[in-house]
């Protein structure tokens, strides 16, 4: 669904509007999904572009910087899993902001009940776009954050011997995810580092938050980390695996020693020379004996 804020000239929210409202020497931020009703009219009456442009505009892409006269495009990708990645167009003008995500966002959402609720204070356009980059990078920790619950999780699984064979399997999607968010934000990281640079001059860098790069920079670090984490945690499973494999052929090996005492004394029993006449029970009872002797013998030795 399309809605706007517009704001009077002190840089408040002076109303909300459930469709894009264009308000001349008024700032304004309009957000849309690319599914939603006439995104392409109204993106083509915004930029001045046919219906091709506006197509690749709505198509998934890297994150890049695209300046045209009047208007600079930013397109940035905050990816929490390889199938779940928020793509979200920012399209900058001097007094106003135009979003397009590839799909609903709640963050997106709660900042613009913020803003309108006067719980976050805003003063242009350069302000607004870096309060989304904000709580969307914020957002983006505390999901890496989750993950890396989800590894500890396994991690005790592992040593409660309640992982199934499905492990390694889950661990290495997690892992795949972990690299396409790992690229995704070092892209994320040279637009912002562009933009730090000056290379959009619609943008006042007074009023945006420096501090994204680092938190950026954070994110990358802490993906790696708890990639780091999921070899660990892979290693131990193989170890455990490789544990458990040789508890159960030293206990084969046990057994299959035991069993050689009634098969040499079966063996003589059964050779067609002369042995003490011994009836079936005592003949188990040595046996039996020999075999609880043995086994005493190995529990000492291993």
């Amino acid at each position: 669904m399309v809605e706007t804020i517009v704001f009077n000239s002190s840089s408040k929210p002076a109303r909300s509007e459930q469709h894009f409202a264009y308000r001349k020497g008024f700032t304004y931020w309009t957000h849309m999904t690319k599914n939603d009703e006439n995104v392409e009219n109204i993106l083509m009456k915004v930029l001045n572009k046919d219906t091709w442009f506006v197509d690749d505009l709505l198509e998934e892409q890297r994150p890049n910087i695209i300046k045209y006269e009047n208007l600079d495009i930013v397109v940035l990708s905050f990816p929490s899993t390889k199938s779940n990645v928020l793509q979200i167009t920012f399209i900058i003008s001097k007094s106003s902001l135009i979003t397009i995500s590839n799909r609903h966002s709640d963050t997106i959402k709660n900042i613009m009940d913020d803003i309108l609720d006067c719980r976050a204070e805003v003063s242009g356009v350069t302000n607004i776009f870096s309060l989304i980059l904000d709580s969307i990078i914020e957002k983006s920790i505390k999901k890496l954050e989750e993950l890396e619950d989800d590894i500890q999780k396994k991690e005790i699984e592992i040593f409660s011997k309640k992982n199934d064979e499905r492990f390694l399997s889950q661990t290495n999607m997690i892992k795949e995810d972990l690299l396409f968010i790992n690229k995704l934000l070092r892209g994320d990281l040279e637009v912002i580092i562009e933009i730090l640079g000056g290379k959009i001059v619609l943008l006042n860098l007074k009023y945006f938050g420096k501090h994204l790069r680092d938190r950026i920079l954070y994110l990358l670090d802490y993906s790696e980390l708890i990639k780091e984490s999921i070899n660990n945690v892979n290693n131990i499973h193989m170890n455990m695996l490789s544990h458990r494999l040789n508890e159960h052929i030293y206990r084969l090996t046990i057994i299959g020693a035991l069993m050689i005492i009634p098969t040499v004394i079966g063996s003589l029993f059964g050779m067609n020379v002369p042995l003490p006449s011994l009836t079936f029970w005592e003949i188990l009872g040595i046996i039996a004996g020999l075999s609880i002797f043995a086994s005493i013998i190995l529990k000492l030795l291993f």
